[in-house]
């Protein structure tokens, strides 16, 4: 290993994730000299006051070398040596989004009690500054005939510091575009180069109604001072393209950037159901950051660091989200679709897919198994479909277009067939055809039979009885972990190697042995005998529960209706206490969260994927709220209704408050809130440019200091 490496492998060492170390090298007749270092204490959390003197500076990072016993000698050394365009290289490459400790450090100081001294307004990044994020309020209310006093919370569009960002809050003023002209008027220009401001009605309150297919001009309470080497984004939230969504009204599982505009999805109704909801929009929200959120069922989705989730009270954005939180993902999904196809075409789909080689250039497509239902099963489907069968081993059957050799030659039937599906692929590239989504309940129900009648089967551990199959591929594990959701069936995912999926909750073990079974006779002989076991037997589950907020709720329906309030201090709500408490309570809400539709998942992770993609939203006027990869999402918090805030880039050393576009993209008008979150800001630190906003003029750019709504300058 080089001195340059290890010089920079120790830089990255003294970052440690949270230390920031800025440098710039300038060019000597000896060395390269090292002008300015700017470090971020991991111990403390606080970021060091920026020092003036060289030398200072170079005690400051003596004490952080010590501190960690690294060989500052060597260091330094190694740095004298690099030249400057690698070292500057290596600190762009250091250079990340910033997190809550460091926009806290430009707007607070915090004491080693951690606590929070707001910075004067002359001297904060951001003013007012809120050190928190704040998604509701809580208020008191007396319940209805008793002199009962509860607490409540009101729900707020979430604004204050993130995890890595912070939610701007709308300013109570406004000035709307009115595209309907006046007396038979012509259509106002918006022209940028020659404005005319009578395009606009100027407007004040703690809300407004933007016409439909009309925007408006509004600004941010906040006054900004961007920082000389930091630029920040303001945007909403949204989904990557290769999201799935399901169609309720024909059974499409399709990516979200595929969607049309005239279908329905499932969406959460309340705490506890989903239900079938009208999608009036999909909104593409150019390219931005993403993150990957996996949970412990084996769940994934990937989004951008704003995109809300369903915890039990509030829709926390994937950035509020913490390792261990409580999330609602999908556990019904009773929604198919009515495409009809011939059984025995379906059976020899679904044996390729579990048992077959489809991917045979020159050669023709094998399937292999020893149950002679499955192979008779097999042969059948092949001579229906017009084909033959070659056997090849003792257990191994290949699909020829005839017997024998000589002839002209010609394309293998089975092959082409297969290719129609988008399945002449290798075992770890197999899925369910985009067909089959659509498929009848009873064929669905049969196809899947076939499927788990190979790969999949029925086992009994310790009196414990569970339902898996696995497969090289985990696209083909996800798209069944799907549709066992039509039936009520909920499984987990295991990503390995070798990706499975587990089916062990007793009611979901029951369900499938009713509702889907197996082909072939061993299989289901067990699974019958399983079924009638666990039949009439109270259902339990470890894994299936209700989060612990859920208590506050629990408790507010049952005082409503007369009854005690419940203890519980455990961590979750075990179903056990649902149903001897809340069975035969006379309150819909309480008895929907016995029959409940989803499953409280937990967050398992949360990645930095380092990618720009484009994304997508939807817009479900009612709700405000659908399920994409089985994970329950909110639209963005304005993009729910059509209302979209445009993307705006914030340039190092401009000052201000940030003037916003905001778009109603729908026919219907649409409300915004003054006083709440309206959009994200999120900040990107690299070197100093070498002109940065503020240097444009001697009072720098035409926009700089801005306050109030003012409109394109020429």
């Amino acid at each position: 290993m080089t001195d340059e490496t290890l010089a920079l492998n120790k830089t990255k060492e003294l970052s440690l994730g949270q230390l920031y170390l800025e440098v710039e090298a300038l060019k000597s007749s000896t060395n390269a000299l090292i002008k300015t270092v700017d470090v971020l204490d991991a111990n403390s959390g606080e970021i060091q006051k920026f020092i003036d003197e060289t030398q200072s500076r170079f005690d400051t990072v003596d004490q952080l070398l010590e501190q960690r016993a690294l060989d500052k000698e060597a260091v330094f050394a190694a740095l004298a040596k690099l030249d400057p365009e690698q070292l500057m290289m290596a600190i762009r490459n250091s250079r990340s989004l910033m997190n809550d400790r460091w926009i806290m450090h430009k707007c607070a100081k915090v004491s080693e009690n951690n606590e929070i001294e707001l910075l004067p307004p002359e001297q904060s990044m951001i003013f007012p500054f809120i050190p928190v994020s704040v998604s509701s309020l809580p208020v008191t209310a007396i319940v209805e005939g008793s002199d009962e006093v509860i607490q409540l919370r009101e729900k707020k569009i979430s604004y204050g510091l993130t995890s890595f960002g912070y939610d701007v809050t709308l300013a109570p003023e406004f000035k709307i575009f009115t595209p309907t002209p006046a007396n038979g008027a012509p259509y106002p220009l918006i022209d940028p180069k020659n404005f005319d401001e009578s395009c606009y009605i100027h407007a004040t309150g703690d809300s407004y109604i933007i016409p439909p297919n009309s925007f408006m001009l509004a600004r941010t309470n906040e006054f900004i001072r961007m920082p000389e080497d930091t630029v920040a984004i303001c945007f909403n939230k949204c989904l990557t393209g290769d999201t799935r969504i399901l169609n309720t009204k024909t059974g499409e599982y399709t990516p979200i950037s595929e969607w049309m505009t005239d279908a329905s999805v499932a969406s959460l109704h309340g705490h506890s159901k989903l239900k079938s909801s009208k999608a009036s929009a999909v909104i593409y929200n150019g390219r931005k950051k993403i993150y990957k959120l996996t949970t412990k069922m084996g769940l994934q989705i990937r989004a951008t660091a704003t995109h809300p989730f369903k915890k039990f009270f509030d829709w926390v954005p994937l950035k509020n989200l913490n390792i261990g939180d409580r999330i609602a993902v999908a556990r019904n999904l009773p929604y198919f679709g009515s495409t009809e196809l011939a059984i025995k075409e379906l059976e020899l789909l679904a044996l390729m897919l579990t048992e077959g080689q489809c991917y045979t250039p020159g050669s023709s497509p094998v399937f292999t198994n020893t149950d002679d239902t499955l192979i008779a099963m097999f042969k059948s489907a092949v001579t229906y479909m017009g084909w033959k069968v070659s056997k090849k081993s003792n257990f191994s059957y290949a699909i020829v277009n005839k017997h024998g050799r000589g002839g002209s030659a010609t394309f293998n039937a089975a092959s082409t067939w297969l290719k129609s599906y988008g399945q002449n692929v290798l075992s770890g590239e197999k899925c369910i055809p985009n067909k089959l989504f659509t498929l009848t309940k009873p064929l669905l129900a049969r196809f899947l039979s076939v499927l788990f009648s190979g790969d999949g089967g029925i086992y009994e551990v310790n009196g414990n009885s569970y339902i898996a199959y696995r497969s090289k591929s985990i696209r083909l594990i996800e798209d069944l972990h799907h549709l066992l959701l039509r039936f009520g069936i909920f499984a987990r995912i295991e990503r390995s190697e070798y990706p499975a999926l587990w089916i062990t909750d007793t009611r979901s073990v029951e369900l499938f042995a009713n509702e889907i079974g197996f082909a072939c006779h061993r299989k289901q002989s067990f699974a019958m005998s399983v079924s009638k076991l666990l039949h009439g037997k109270q259902h339990t589950s470890r894994m299936d529960t209700l989060p612990n907020e859920a208590l506050e709720f629990i408790n507010q329906k049952l005082v409503s209706i007369g009854k005690k309030r419940i203890r519980w201090t455990k961590q979750s709500i075990s179903d056990n206490l649902i149903n001897k408490t809340l069975a035969g309570a006379a309150h819909k809400d309480l008895n929907d969260l016995i029959n409940r539709d989803i499953y409280w998942d937990t967050v398992q992770s949360i990645e930095d994927t380092g990618e720009y993609e484009e994304v997508f939203d939807i817009t479900v006027n009612d709700t405000h709220n659908f399920v994409a990869n089985d994970i329950i999402v909110h639209n963005s918090t304005y993009a729910r209704c059509g209302i979209m805030v445009s993307t705006t880039v914030l340039e190092p050393g401009w000052t201000g408050e940030l003037v916003l576009e905001i778009s109603n993209i729908t026919s219907v008008p649409a409300k915004v809130y003054a006083n709440e979150g309206i959009a994200q800001l999120m900040f990107f630190r690299g070197e100093r440019p070498a002109v940065a906003y503020s240097d444009r003029s001697p009072m720098g750019g035409k926009y700089q200091n801005q306050r109030g709504i003012q409109v394109p300058l020429t």
